[in-house]
C-alpha cells in the first residue's frame, strides 16, 4: 500500500477499520462488541505500526460512542 510522491518519499495512505455490528448484537451482547472493536484496533495497529496509546485511545472512544448511541454500527477511523 506504498505510494511515493513526486519527489520520490514513501508516502503511506490514511488507513480506515470499519467493524460493523448489528445493533441487536450489540444488546444482546456488548462483550462481543468490545472484542471486535479490540481486534480491528490489533488489526490496525500491526498495518500501520500505530502507538499502542492510540490504538487503545481510539477502542475506547468506539466504545463509549458505541454505548451512547447502540444503534449505529462500531466505527473506528485512525488516520
Amino acid at each position: 500500500m506504498k505510494q511515493c510522491n513526486a519527489t520520490g518519499e514513501i508516502t503511506w495512505p490514511n488507513i480506515v477499520v470499519v467493524q460493523e455490528i448489528s445493533p441487536k448484537t450489540v444488546r444482546r451482547h456488548p462483550t462481543q462488541a468490545v472484542k471486535a472493536v479490540s481486534i480491528a484496533a490489533v488489526i490496525l495497529k500491526m498495518i500501520r505500526n500505530a502507538h499502542l496509546k492510540r490504538v487503545k485511545k481510539a477502542v475506547n472512544k468506539a466504545v463509549v460512542i458505541n454505548q451512547a448511541n447502540p444503534d449505529s454500527p462500531l466505527i473506528i477511523n485512525i488516520s
